[in-house]
C-alpha cells in the first residue's frame, strides 16, 4: 500500500527524535498538539507517551478504520483494547476548556507514563478550517441525536451504529500549539493545500511552529535541485550550490510528479514563513536520497 496503513521513513525519523528527546525538537510535555495526515499514528501517539496531547488527523476513512483503532490499542492500562468508544466513555476529558487539563475532547490516556492523550478526527486540507468545524459539529450532534432517538426505541444496534457515526467529540485544531507532520508530502498536488493549512493555523490560531519531516521523492537529480521560477538559479538548500537551471516555460510533464524538497521551502517562503533545518540525515532504504526535518514557523 502507499497509504495510511505503512510507516515511512519520515516518519521513523522524527519518531526516533522524539524517542531521544532531540534537543533540536521543540518540548512537546503538556502541549496541545496537532498532527497533520497522520496515517497509522505512530508520530502522534509517540508524541503522546513523551506527555503530549495529541490530535490525530486524517481523511474520514483513515481516522474511522486506522487512527481510532490505534489510539485505542495504545491507551493506557485500563483503557486499552475494545472500541474506542468504550474506552473513551472512561476518559474524563469531556470539556475542553476546563484549566485541569491540555487534552482535547474525547481523549484517552496513552501509555508511556508522562501523562500524555490522543484522540483524532477527519481534517481535510483541501477545505477551509471553519467550514469544516461547522460541519463536523453539526453532523455529530445530529448523528448523536439520532443515537438517543434509537436508544428510546430500544433499538440497540441502530443505536450503536449512530454512535459510531457521530465519531469523537469535535475540537477546533487551531488551538493547537504545535504542528506536527510526517510523510504527509509526495505529490505535487498536496504542495498548496498542506501549506495552506499550515499556514492558516499558524497565523489564525494558536500554533507557534510546524515540525516537518520527510523523505525527498523526486528524482535523484531533482533531490537536490527543485524548481525555481522565472530561469532562477535551482540551489540546494543546504549548501546554496547552483545545480541547474529551469524556465518558467518547462513543460509541466517534464516535472518530476514527487515534490522536491526546495519546492517545499519556497511554497513555504512565498507565505512569509521561515524555516530552519533541524535533522538531514541519508536515507536508509534509497541511496541518494535523504529524510529532511524542518521546523516551519512565523515571525510574530
Amino acid at each position: 500500500t502507499t497509504g495510511s496503513c505503512r510507516v515511512w521513513e519520515g516518519a521513523e525519523v522524527l519518531c526516533e527524535m522524539l524517542k531521544l528527546d532531540d534537543p533540536k525538537l521543540p518540548s512537546l510535555k503538556n502541549k496541545k498538539v496537532l498532527e497533520l495526515g497522520s496515517g497509522v499514528g505512530l508520530v502522534g501517539i509517540a508524541a503522546a507517551s513523551k506527555g503530549a496531547h495529541v490530535m490525530l488527523t486524517d481523511l474520514r476513512q483513515v481516522v474511522d478504520e486506522v487512527l481510532l483503532r490505534n489510539i485505542c490499542e495504545n491507551a493506557a492500562r485500563g483503557n486499552a483494547g475494545g472500541s474506542y468508544a468504550d474506552a473513551s466513555a472512561s476518559t474524563p476529558v469531556k470539556d475542553e476548556s476546563s484549566p485541569a487539563s491540555n487534552a482535547w475532547l474525547g481523549s484517552l490516556p496513552i501509555i508511556g507514563g508522562n501523562g500524555g492523550t490522543a484522540t483524532a478526527q477527519p481534517l481535510d486540507w483541501c477545505y477551509g478550517l471553519d467550514e469544516q468545524i461547522k460541519s463536523r459539529k453539526t453532523f455529530h450532534e445530529s448523528a448523536l441525536q439520532r443515537r438517543d432517538d434509537e436508544l428510546r426505541c430500544g433499538d440497540l444496534s441502530s443505536a450503536a451504529f449512530w454512535e459510531k457515526r457521530a465519531g469523537t467529540p469535535v475540537s477546533d485544531p487551531r488551538r493547537c500549539e504545535i504542528i506536527l507532520a510526517a510523510e504527509c508530502l509526495w505529490l505535487r498536488e498536496l504542495l498548496e493545500p498542506f501549506v495552506n493549512t499550515v499556514f492558516e493555523l499558524l497565523t489564525n490560531g494558536d500554533a507557534t511552529s510546524c515540525i516537518l519531516s520527510f523523505r525527498d521523492r523526486s528524482s535523484k537529480e531533482n533531490d537536490e535541485n527543485g524548481v525555481r521560477e522565472n530561469g532562477a538559479s535551482t540551489r540546494d538548500d543546504e549548501s546554496g550550490k547552483v545545480l541547474r537551471k529551469e524556465t518558467k516555460d518547462t513543460p509541466p510533464e517534464s516535472l518530476s510528479t514527487f515534490v522536491p524538497v526546495s519546492d517545499v521551502t519556497t511554497a513555504f517562503r512565498k507565505k512569509g514563513c521561515k524555516w530552519r533545518t533541524l535533522r538531514k540525515s541519508d536515507s536508509k532504504h534509497d541511496a541518494g536520497f535523504h529524510v529532511h526535518v524542518f521546523e516551519i514557523f512565523l515571525e510574530k
